[in-house]
């Protein structure tokens, strides 16, 4: 299965209630606060995976009443500030509002239309349509790794084009505008991470007299590269000597192990799993049973509905802010091509849940309501 990114996560939200039904925009909205939450992405990466999918104007349009509340046709710079940092709005708005806030605040705060936002926007795209159609390499997430250093190097030349051994993030953003439909969308997803990162490249080496800023130069791809290597080769490192441990966990149960918990953490695996998936297990006791997996280190599992059906499910536990005992618990479903469905979500203090609020602040089910909508007669259910 193709492993998607946060960013794939929270654009095929996107599109889900881009493309729902009216009767069905209320539990895309759910569904979308709710995984925009958990990624815990800033607003700006979100708005940039919408922005590469032609999502953002409509979701504008879609979420205009809470964005231009003048209803004048134009997102304004105070506008947006206040939706962004109003309590009332909901994880979806305040990420919309920061986000064009910022577009507004760079083109020297001249408000945006919502006419000038869907202008430049082409025809929506499933972030994950399938996994034959999925290029996780064409999503930029301004992120370096070694395809991007590759790229670099291979093409430096073309990049410096005033010739002067430097590359800086103009001219690669000049060199993506220049050659528009005639790269490919990965290698354009890389050449946007070698922008978003030229200003860290051309620290690596000592080439320049005081402050580094001429743009990276082949020592600095250099430099990279090596560091790069080093950190692959300690990773590679730590992971064969966890196969080796996880390799003689797997033999009988020892003296040894008793003694240390590591079978009664298993035996614990074991029932929570059961408990989860249990016909007469409560939702709270399915609440209970996640944060138990989630705390033994155990995210993700396959098991059976009530129909006899393999499930694979996603689990998180995560503070509602730094510093809190209280904590968001939430389980998805993820389906054959990447995309969760919220099925269980709470607020836990403690051992005890409580029900989440939508952005009206009104109490929300446990189970998700697309879920229940979808799998009436899941275990799932309340």
């Amino acid at each position: 299965m193709v492993e998607f990114t946060a960013k794939d996560r929270a654009a095929d939200a996107a599109y889900e209630l881009a493309t729902s039904p009216r009767d069905g925009l209320a539990g895309a909205r759910d569904e979308l606060n709710q995984i925009w939450s958990s990624g815990n992405l800033p607003a700006q990466d979100i708005g940039r995976a919408l922005e590469d999918n032609n999502l953002l104007a409509p979701l504008a349009l879609y979420d205009s009443a809470h964005l231009d509340t003048d209803s004048n046709g134009a997102f304004s710079y105070n506008e947006l500030l206040s939706a962004a940092t109003s309590d009332d709005s909901d994880t979806l708005t305040k990420t919309l509002a920061e986000h064009l806030s910022s577009e507004v605040a760079i083109r020297g705060y001249a408000d945006l239309t919502i006419s000038e936002l869907s202008s430049r926007s082409g025809t929506m795209t499933d972030p994950i349509p399938g996994e034959m159609d999925f290029s996780p390499e064409a999503i930029s997430d301004g992120q370096l790794d070694s395809g991007e250093l590759a790229y670099a190097d291979r093409n430096f030349d073309v990049l410096d084009r005033d010739d002067n051994d430097h590359v800086t993030d103009s001219e690669i953003d000049e060199h993506l505008s220049n050659n528009a439909g005639f790269i490919s969308d990965a290698d354009a997803a890389k050449l946007r991470d070698l922008s978003a990162q030229a200003g860290t490249l051309e620290g690596g080496h000592d080439d320049e007299w005081g402050i580094e800023n001429d743009g990276f130069t082949r020592a600095d791809l250099e430099v990279a590269a090596t560091e790069m290597a080093a950190e692959m080769n300690e990773e590679a490192e730590e992971e064969e000597e966890e196969e080796e441990r996880e390799g003689t966990e797997e033999d009988a149960v020892t003296a040894d192990e008793i003694l240390s918990g590591v079978a009664s953490e298993e035996e614990a695996t074991n029932d929570a799993l059961a408990t989860l998936s249990g016909a007469d297990s409560s939702v709270e006791e399915q609440l209970a049973a996640i944060k138990t997996l989630v705390e033994g280190g155990k995210t993700t599992a396959t098991i059976r509905d009530a129909d006899g059906s393999e499930l694979t499910i996603r689990m998180e536990v995560q503070p509602i802010s730094e510093g809190s005992d209280r904590s968001y618990v939430q389980m998805f479903a993820v389906d054959e091509n990447g995309r969760e469905t919220v099925v269980l979500r709470a607020l836990s203090d403690g051992d005890s849940f409580a029900q989440q609020r939508d952005a009206n602040g009104n109490l929300v089910s446990y189970v998700g309501s697309r879920w229940q909508e979808r799998h009436p007669d899941s275990v799932f259910g309340e």
